[in-house]
């Protein structure tokens, strides 16, 4: 009987180490799942921060060049304005001419 009731407890005391490696063999498992869940999570942030960046400064290219553009459109215009106010300057002086002759003339 004391075999018997020996064994159980050798029995007994086998599964609670069993169960105690275990135990400690998924305490190690998770630590190294949560370490590379970790590791992912991190190399997404830096990948997910560096397209923001690149875009960022996709835009910031972009939006200078249409600056650079319309600023060169807007110049392009003022100068068309310039010279059609010109235009208009010396037809405004030719018709001053022409009625400071025509009424000169006539007196």
């Amino acid at each position: 009987m004391k075999d018997i009731i020996g064994e159980i407890l050798q029995a007994e005391n086998d599964v609670e180490q069993g169960l105690q490696e275990a135990r400690t063999e998924a305490g190690r498992i998770k630590a190294e799942s949560e370490r590379k869940a970790d590791d992912i999570i991190s190399e997404a942030r830096r990948k997910a921060q560096k397209l923001v960046q690149d875009a960022v400064e996709k835009a910031r290219r972009e939006a200078g060049k249409k600056r650079e553009e319309a600023l060169k459109k807007a110049e392009e215009e003022a100068v068309g304005k310039a010279g059609e106010l010109k235009d208009i300057d010396r037809i405004v002086d030719r018709i001053v001419d022409m009625i400071v002759r025509y009424h000169g003339g006539g007196r």
